[in-house]
């Protein structure tokens, strides 16, 4: 049996991957217990599992006691259940022989789809109960006590019924906790609510006579979490969790403020874990990250001050496995693939790259590149960005100055080298002059070699110190960034150079752009400094003295 303990470095958040993607059919418990090995494999402390989705069991790991509740009807399971092999308990038992701790996780107010009657039982049975704005994807308003007491009956009947260490609350997987026109106090109720799980937890662990740990996966800014009625800063000043673990569903946002968040759980029980997110962008054409950008955002946030890495969403490295079938229910082994470059042995491979996260400074052999872009995901209920959508904007006027802002965790002098690439919107299209040319195939090019100019004259500076106009490379993107490419972009021009320390220094940076000459480019009325990519690359190599 793990025992609670500040050493815990790495927490899992699991969804419905689990069914969708790793169990084969006929499902038997061994293959639950392999996938907890393979997350003992690759240093994952704690495995947080959903068990229960806005109002059912989803996935229906397990046979429920209390009324309130029924079996998610989940038919590749249900003949495991109807033996007598609980999955839940098969997986706690292994989580527990591997050291690992193991954690039931809720989505309170998400369902990705319209539910049938069997599914969504206790919100057909009470339609006072249902949240109003919500017709087709039916969840609960928790202005009801009833509402909280449904709740905590399961959390009562999980942690009485199986050994689980802990709860994880999901709340940002669906927003709509009370209707829009609700006129109660938001803030006081949804406090309360969380109180009562606390509570009834706590209760669960007196008769156990050991800890049973609390996390809760909120907004990645503390203003979205107020905009959201999430009183964090309260929950965290109240010992309400053990863990708080900010972030979205999808993206990592590389300018996330893990210091103020750090500084909340600051001298409290509390302990910072932001997620890790696998996406770039959320687009048709999803890509992944790589582990050069993984090690790079593990680094951005234990410099800010996290306690350690929690991760949603990992599924998706293993997309291409199989998902949801034609009729838009069954999960079984159709690709309907929504990531790229992804292959059908990412699982477990995937995996390891999460091992960075027990120490994010120590490899120091591997390129890591950190990625500052704007990602304007947006709900649709409130049409409020997760994340600051983030740019420089600037007028399209000679003499006009912005700073982009960006963090970089590095000690320059002691890796191989940084080059920092800036992307720019509204700036003039390169020319060519000198005579024409006959351009044939791509092995026939006729003419002589053409030079180019640039139209505009731009100077860049990092934390106020000019870079000298002859280290800067820059190139014009005439087709923009294709859908295929990542997230698409209209023409643009990239700029790039090494960075230097000083000026450049670890942490808090800007980068600035004035314009000193321009031509006129027809309805561009701004110039934006769009994103900023950093690559550091590893310590040289060192040879040998024999040479080899």
């Amino acid at each position: 049996m793990p025992m609670p303990t500040n050493h815990d470095r790495l927490i899992y958040f699991a969804d419905t991957g689990l069914h969708a993607y790793n169990v084969k059919q006929p499902a038997t418990a061994d293959q639950f217990a392999r996938h907890m090995d393979d997350m003992a494999d690759n240093g994952i402390d704690i495995y947080s599992q959903l068990t229960f989705a806005a109002g059912a069991l989803k996935p229906g790991l397990f046979m429920p006691e209390h009324p309130d509740f029924e079996y998610w009807p989940n038919l590749k399971l249900q003949p495991l259940i109807d033996s007598g092999v609980q999955p839940l308990e098969v997986m706690i038992d292994q989580a527990h022989r591997r050291g690992m701790k193991f954690y039931c996780k809720l989505r309170l107010t998400d369902w990705h789809r319209l539910r049938s009657r069997e599914e969504n039982v206790f919100i057909d049975r009470h339609p006072e109960l249902q949240n109003p704005d919500r017709q087709t994807r039916r969840t609960l308003d928790y202005s009801h006590p009833e509402v909280w007491q449904y709740h905590a009956a399961l959390v009562d009947e999980l942690a009485r019924r199986f050994d689980i260490d802990g709860i994880t609350l999901n709340f940002v997987r669906g927003l709509a906790y009370f209707p829009k026109d609700a006129t109660v106090d938001r803030r006081a109720l949804l406090t309360e609510f969380v109180k009562l799980i606390r509570s009834t937890l706590d209760e669960q662990a007196k008769r156990r006579g050991r800890p049973l740990q609390m996390n809760a996966i909120v907004w990645p800014h503390l203003e979205q979490c107020g905009h959201y009625d999430v009183d964090v800063a309260s929950w965290i000043r109240e010992g309400l969790f053990d863990h708080i673990c900010p972030g979205n569903t999808h993206m990592t946002d590389p300018a996330m403020n893990h210091e103020a968040w750090s500084a909340l759980c600051r001298d409290t029980s509390c302990r910072y874990f932001p997620i890790l997110q696998p996406l770039h962008w959320q687009s048709e054409g999803n890509r992944l990250i790589e582990p050069r950008h993984i090690r790079a955002l593990l680094r951005t946030m234990d410099h800010g001050g996290a306690d350690g890495v929690s991760v949603f969403n990992w599924q998706f490295y293993w997309d291409v496995r199989g998902g949801r079938g034609p009729s838009g229910v069954t999960h079984g082994p159709w690709s309907q693939c929504r990531m790229v470059d992804t292959s059908e042995i990412d699982f477990p491979m995937a995996l390891t790259f999460l091992r960075d996260a027990h120490d994010p400074t120590a490899n120091d052999r591997e390129p890591r590149t950190y990625c500052f872009r704007s990602m304007e995901v947006h709900d649709s209920l409130s049409h409020h960005p997760f994340e600051d959508a983030y740019r420089v904007v600037l007028p399209r006027e000679t003499g006009a100055h912005g700073a982009y802002r960006f963090v970089l965790p590095e000690q320059i002098e002691s890796t191989g080298g940084a080059w920092l690439v800036v992307r720019i919107l509204g700036l003039s299209p390169i020319e060519e002059f000198g005579g024409s040319s006959v351009i044939g195939p791509s092995d026939d090019v006729s003419g002589a070699e053409k030079d180019w100019q640039w139209p505009h004259g731009i100077e860049l500076d990092v934390n106020d110190t000019p870079i000298a106009e002859q280290a800067i490379q820059m190139t014009w993107h005439r087709l923009g960034r294709l859908k295929h490419q990542g997230k698409p972009l209209p023409p643009y021009t990239a700029a790039w150079f090494r960075l230097e320390t000083p000026p450049t220094r670890c942490g808090w940076n800007t980068l600035g752009l004035t314009l000193r000459r321009l031509e006129p480019l027809d309805e561009q009325a701004e110039v934006t400094i769009e994103e900023v990519e950093i690559t550091v690359l590893p310590k040289p190599w060192e040879r040998s003295r024999s040479g080899v």
